[in-house]
């Protein structure tokens, strides 16, 4: 790795100091995102941002000299695993929250999320062998849940791959995890790249292991490894950031941790102190 690109992306230690703080502010407003009047995408948001500390905990506690539990192993594979579906979980909390949206819209982001929630239910208790008595509650409802989503106006306004993900109960969203990137002005549009990094790590694909040897993909610190959890971190720490900065907005909460919240506008921007 040359001098150049390891300038690029930083240092490490610097990078998970800031992972480390961003992780005790989320759960300073985690702590108080509870029983507070929200609306029904609101109180869905919030459920998945309580999902999103607790895994910012656990990618935190599997990080190198971390300072919770002074792990010593540099397991990419896993790092990768698990900040892809962070990445992707962020998506569906900034889709969930997300401002000025109008009353089609609210409407039918909810329907939608119901949709996909009973959809996936139905296909899980069919493919288990569930009594036919469970079944035909799904069997009833769901088709009048699509009709409903498919009359909405967003629904009109899809495209018609998108169109027939939904009306078939595959999506959550109707946006792709990269067009939601895009949308809330994500990694300086280089999601693409960084999402198929994180893909062919997680799967374990010839990209991941080929330049596995008796230095590489062992657990060791080498300088790739160093490297890419540096990048990752980057990564993470954009994102952690950037929905602790929507739950504050969500639920008004910029009173729990004024520093907290200033720190991660400055993290989200890049403006953080390098030497903090």
């Amino acid at each position: 790795m040359d001098a150049e690109k390891k300038a690029e992306y930083g240092n490490y230690s610097f990078e998970l100091h800031i992972f480390e703080r961003l992780i005790g502010i989320g759960i300073a407003i985690s702590d108080s995102s509870g029983g507070i009047y929200t609306t029904n995408l609101g109180i869905e948001g919030t459920r998945v941002y309580t999902r999103l500390v607790l895994s910012g905990m656990t990618i935190c506690l599997i990080l190198p000299h971390n300072k919770f539990n002074k792990h010593k192993g540099w397991d990419l594979s896993s790092l990768a695993t698990l900040s892809r579906t962070f990445i992707e979980t962020c998506h569906r909390h900034l889709y969930l929250t997300e401002d000025a949206l109008s009353e089609n819209e609210i409407e039918f982001r909810l329907d939608l999320y119901n949709y996909r929630l009973n959809s996936e239910k139905y296909k899980f208790y069919k493919e288990m062998g569930a009594d036919e008595s469970v079944l035909r509650d799904f069997e009833e409802n769901l088709p009048k849940k699509r009709d409903k989503i498919v009359a909405s106006p967003v629904y009109l306004g899809l495209s018609k791959e998108m169109s027939n993900t939904v009306r078939s109960g595959n999506a959550d969203m109707y946006f792709t995890d990269e067009e939601i990137a895009n949308r809330f002005q994500m990694i300086d549009g280089k999601f693409k790249p960084f999402y198929r990094l994180l893909s062919n790590h997680s799967h374990g694909s010839p990209f991941a292991t080929a330049s596995q040897s008796n230095e590489r993909g062992r657990g060791f610190e080498n300088d790739a490894e160093r490297f890419y959890f540096t990048l990752i971190l980057q990564i993470l720490s954009h994102y952690f950031s950037r929905i602790i900065i929507a739950q504050v907005n969500l639920l008004n909460l910029s009173q729990v941790s004024p520093n907290g919240l200033l720190f991660a506008q400055l993290v989200f921007t890049g403006q953080h102190d390098k030497k903090s």
